[in-house]
């Protein structure tokens, strides 16, 4: 048996209370597992860079287990197109999915570093580049 995403999705992104009960049973067994893996790595190489894509990092106050906040950011308009175009969704779910989350605003404003992703590819990984050289040398 395999879960059907796009109608899990639907679901709840339609309804607050049913996608946050969703958190409630995910999110800890996730946390585990990331916390597992995390510990793994520092065991073989205790000066790793270990990097994180979280979503939800703000929401959930995973902040405050991490050394450093990469924020990656573009126009609202640029984060429903491509949600559009990557995942096929219609223009009102893409806004549900943004809507679901801490405005990437106030993400930028809380982050250590932020990513441009409105540019070129080659401009966004001049910056991914530059980001971690920085800390590297942390």
């Amino acid at each position: 048996m395999t879960i059907d995403r796009e109608k899990l999705g639907k679901i709840v992104f339609d309804d607050s209370k049913k996608r946050k009960k969703l958190e409630e049973i995910v999110h800890p067994a996730i946390f585990i597992e990331v916390r597992r893996r995390i510990n793994s790595i520092k065991k073989a190489n205790p000066n790793a860079v270990i990097i994180q894509d979280i979503p939800l990092l703000f929401e959930v106050n995973l902040d405050k287990t991490v050394d450093k906040i990469i924020v990656v950011f573009t126009s609202k308009d640029k984060q429903i197109e491509r949600l559009i175009k990557r995942d096929d969704f219609d223009e009102d779910h893409a806004i549900k999915r943004i809507a679901s989350q801490m405005p990437l605003d106030e993400k930028v404003k809380r982050a250590d570093f932020a990513i441009s992703n409105d540019g070129s590819i080659k401009e966004t990984k001049r910056q991914v580049k530059e980001v971690f050289r920085m800390l590297k040398e942390v």
